[in-house]
């Protein structure tokens, strides 16, 4: 039987993509056990068509932070639906986009809590700050 070290050995031949679609399983493997899931909905869910049209809307539950990067494709993770609830693992992290607002939001039991707050004119600050809060 492999050792968590051999484990180890094994993973730093691997490239960048391939850690990356093994960090992605590893998430969805551990979302998978037995973590209990809370609502999710974006500040902007309940808002007009006009809203939506006029300005540019994401949420995206965060599993990684690549701070080489200077925008939004910085976070890695899935997309959620801005327009319903969606369910999101115990401890996720969400990045909430509005037009120019940032917000970075931890989910758990008790409430969404407001982590870290910027915008896009300031992405690069924004993004090295929520990889040190996050710790991904």
């Amino acid at each position: 039987m492999n050792t968590i070290e051999d484990y180890i050995e094994q993973i730093k031949s691997f490239t960048l993509e391939e850690l990356q679609t093994l960090q992605n399983q590893l998430i969805k493997e551990k979302d998978s056990r037995v973590t209990p899931k809370y609502v999710y909905t974006h500040d902007c869910c309940g808002y007009s068509n006009y809203h939506f049209n006029k300005y540019k809307h994401y949420s995206k539950r965060i599993t990684g932070v690549d701070d080489s990067k200077t925008n939004g494709y910085a976070f890695l993770g899935e997309f959620l639906n801005v327009r319903k609830e969606n369910l999101v693992p115990d401890g996720s992290f969400i990045l909430e986009v509005c037009n120019m607002s940032l917000k970075l939001y931890k989910i758990n039991k008790e409430c969404t809590e407001l982590v870290l707050e910027g915008y896009t004119n300031m992405f690069v600050s924004f993004i090295k700050e929520a990889k040190e809060l996050t710790k991904l």
